[in-house]
């Protein structure tokens, strides 16, 4: 077996939050960089609010490059 090179310890200095993302997912490839985005759906406030109807929205709220 070859040797690998060891591999570097994983932090979280940042305490990076976990973001509910259970909508759509698209994954967008240019060049040698991958774009993935993930949505969460949401009922869009301004109608809940004004009239209480629910109109479900996908928000992006991730997006990694």
């Amino acid at each position: 077996m070859p040797d690998q090179p060891e591999q570097a310890a994983v932090t979280d200095p940042d305490n990076i939050p976990e973001i509910p993302c259970d909508g759509q997912v698209n994954v967008s490839v240019t060049g040698n960089l991958a774009t993935l985005t993930f949505t969460h759906v949401r009922p869009d406030a301004t109608k809940m609010f004004k009239d209480g109807t629910i109109d479900p929205r996908a928000v992006v709220r991730a997006r990694i490059v």
